[in-house]
């Protein structure tokens, strides 16, 4: 199902030009899905939704935090090694060195666990 951006515009005719996007949040502000209504604000996927207090969690929530669960295990131990061992901590002026120093970090743990799993293999 596509979903068709429309802007929305000022109906005073002393702004006739269409509003630019600004970003505010996780929404463009001045952008809205045709269909819905003004109102509708975008929620989150990424983060895990609690129960009701003195009611049972839904199956469906507890699916998707299930799911949720499980990619952000994959992805968080892999932050956590270069936080803790490799002792990566970037301060940098400028964006590109800091996106060097990340580069190398990730190529740093990847060939590390490279051999990790070669000496597996062999061990076997």
């Amino acid at each position: 199902m596509a979903v068709r951006l429309s802007i929305l515009t000022s109906n005073s005719p002393s702004r006739d030009r269409q509003r630019q996007p600004r970003r505010s949040g996780c929404i463009l502000a001045g952008w809205r899905a045709e269909g819905r209504p003004a109102s509708h604000t975008w929620r989150s996927r990424a983060t895990i939704r609690k129960k009701l207090k003195g009611k049972p969690m839904p199956r469906r929530t507890a699916r998707a935090n299930t799911r949720k669960s499980a990619v952000r295990e994959a992805v968080e131990h892999v932050f956590a090694r270069q936080k803790g061992p490799m002792a990566l901590f970037i301060r940098t002026i400028g964006l590109a060195r800091a996106r060097t120093k990340i580069g190398l970090a990730n190529l740093t743990y990847n060939m590390q666990r490279l051999t990790w799993l070669w000496a597996q293999e062999l061990s076997i």
